[in-house]
């Protein structure tokens, strides 16, 4: 018979190996804090920005891009609902 630490000692580590073995795109994309872009070349991952001047609507996401061998971010990524605000200082505007 087993004892209880070792029982409960297998149980965690069951319970681990059912955690780390879920799928890392399980997560919706807007609740995540960053998510990674591309799937090749460098590394680049968009991390969320909550007190972005540009966020104005409750479902308003903004993301700052940044990359492995960058020094600082590269870009910025808006997910805006609704009608399409001012861009803050700084954007390009589209074409």
């Amino acid at each position: 018979m087993m004892r209880p630490s070792h029982l409960a000692a297998r149980h965690l580590a069951a319970l681990v190996a059912l955690v780390m073995a879920a799928p890392a795109s399980a997560q919706s994309l807007s609740l995540a804090d960053s998510f990674r872009i591309g799937s090749a070349g460098v590394l680049c991952t968009a991390q969320s920005q909550v007190t972005d001047p540009a966020l104005t609507g409750l479902f308003d996401r903004a993301y700052r891009i940044v990359c492995r061998d960058a020094a600082a971010s590269v870009g910025r990524l808006y997910a805006l609902r609704g009608a399409a605000p001012a861009l803050p200082p700084g954007c390009l505007a589209p074409d």
